[in-house]
């Protein structure tokens, strides 16, 4: 069985199979101050997220409403152990799928590190983990966008 992680979240993330993230978009004043921010709630299976919080591109913290603008990147920013090592390096991969509040599927990837990570990356790099999202335009008006990413360890 493969250790993975699994978030969702309202402009955020999503990755399943051993930790659950879930990003809230109200106000939530609780976790403001951990190092799980953004209203991101975990429940684990494998994986362990030490921390886990949303970022503009510039490295800004995203603020806890998790509201952006139109073309602005999140930036989700984990910190994971629980990875399987092999000769210094661990194997992590990624989907990505984007929803709007109605259900439509806008973005739907089933492997981000396939071309990028085909032979791992160095094991220090587990503390330098991030997946991002942007909507560039809007087709119509949406009360929402559900990013969701799940990651796993392919070892």
């Amino acid at each position: 069985m493969k250790n993975s992680l699994l978030f969702t979240s309202i402009l955020s993330a999503c990755f399943l199979f051993g930790c659950t993230l879930t990003v809230k978009t109200d106000n939530d004043a609780a976790g403001s101050t951990a190092k799980i921010r953004n209203g991101i709630e975990i429940h684990e299976n494998g994986l362990h997220a030490q921390q886990a919080f949303l970022t503009l591109e510039d490295g800004s913290l995203l603020a806890d409403n998790n509201k952006v603008q139109v073309g602005q990147k999140v930036v989700m920013r984990l910190i994971i152990d629980g990875w399987q090592e092999e000769n210094g390096s661990i194997f992590p991969e990624a989907s990505e799928k984007i929803t709007t509040d109605d259900g439509e599927v806008l973005v739907d990837e089933p492997a981000l590190f396939e071309q990028s990570l085909p032979n791992g990356t160095p094991s220090e790099n587990k503390e330098k983990l991030t997946l991002s999202a942007v909507i560039n335009q809007l087709d119509k008006l949406h009360d929402y966008y559900l990013v969701s990413f799940k990651m796993w360890d392919k070892k």
